[in-house]
């Protein structure tokens, strides 16, 4: 009686221990894939420059406008990235920076 309520302890807690490291290890995967993916258009500086990215690729570098040359602020925002709903979005924001 007591090998088999050892047993059955040591069952439990392999299947807790499992049960814990598949939420830990789903968890790792679906914060990194927030983090390294951002999603939709974000306007962001590039080099000196800023730079459309959509979906997390670079899709379009705007070299007339030269990050030297913005307000500080500017600066700030776009090093974080701004992030917009729609491309159409995000190409009438950059007017405001081409002047």
């Amino acid at each position: 009686m007591l090998f088999k309520t050892r047993k059955n302890f040591a069952v439990s807690i392999i299947v807790i221990s499992i049960a814990i490291i598949v939420i830990i290890v789903t968890a790792g995967f679906a914060a990194g894939e927030k983090k390294d993916s951002p999603r939709g258009c974000v306007l962001k500086a590039y080099k000196n420059t800023v730079a459309l990215f959509v979906d997390g690729e670079l899709e379009r570098v705007y070299s007339d406008i030269v990050l030297d040359t913005l307000p500080e602020q500017d600066i700030y925002q776009l090093k974080n990235g701004i992030a917009f709903d729609t491309r159409e979005e995000a190409e009438r924001a950059i007017e405001d920076y081409d002047g």
